[in-house]
């Protein structure tokens, strides 16, 4: 509970502390607004009037040193179509219903396997003939055109210690020990 004195102050006097007697006049704060609000447009306006000047000023500028050229050149190109390519190697348009992203992955894909699983003329006049995969892999490996290092078992006369099996990841040993891929070049 608060404590409350009922002490009379009245006769205290301080003739050195003083306060406003009256309030703050308003008239000069609101000439002063308004003035700094009348004077802000006014530099807004120049500001308006000086930008356009210099901007008149730098085109007229920019059309005495423009190039005869530069009237003929397009800065901005057009937008790319990444998409909707014709549908085949042919054409020049698409059609908009058929072509989408999708269609177009699959159709590359397909003439991608066409090449891959048939025969088909390189170059017919030269007598080149692309082959399917699958054979072109089996004539490689009857040929022995994918041997990478020659054997250096064989070169040496000896057996290799295991037989080696071209499909498995592992590296095979040699009489000496040393596995395939360890030779220093």
């Amino acid at each position: 509970m608060a404590h409350k004195d009922n002490l009379d102050t009245s006769f205290i006097k301080n003739p050195d502390v003083a306060h406003e007697e009256s309030d703050v006049n308003i008239r000069p704060i609101a000439w002063f607004m308004v003035w700094l609000t009348v004077a802000t447009a006014v530099v807004m306006l120049l500001m308006i009037g000086l930008y356009r000047y210099l901007d008149s000023q730098a085109n007229k500028q920019d059309e005495r040193e423009r190039s005869p050229l530069a009237g003929e050149y397009n800065p901005i190109p057009p937008k790319p179509l990444l998409q909707l390519a014709p549908e085949s190697p042919g054409l020049t348009k698409y059609d908009a219903a058929k072509v989408t992203p999708t269609s177009e992955v699959e159709l590359m894909r397909s003439q991608e396997n066409l090449k891959l699983d048939h025969y088909d003329w390189v170059d017919q006049s030269k007598g080149l003939v692309g082959l399917p995969i699958e054979r072109a892999k089996e004539l490689a490996l009857e040929r022995g055109i994918l041997k990478s290092r020659p054997q250096l078992a064989a070169a040496a006369g000896a057996q290799p210690a295991a037989p080696q099996n071209p499909e498995s990841g592992r590296l095979q040993q040699d009489a000496s020990g040393r596995q395939q891929g360890d030779e220093k070049h």
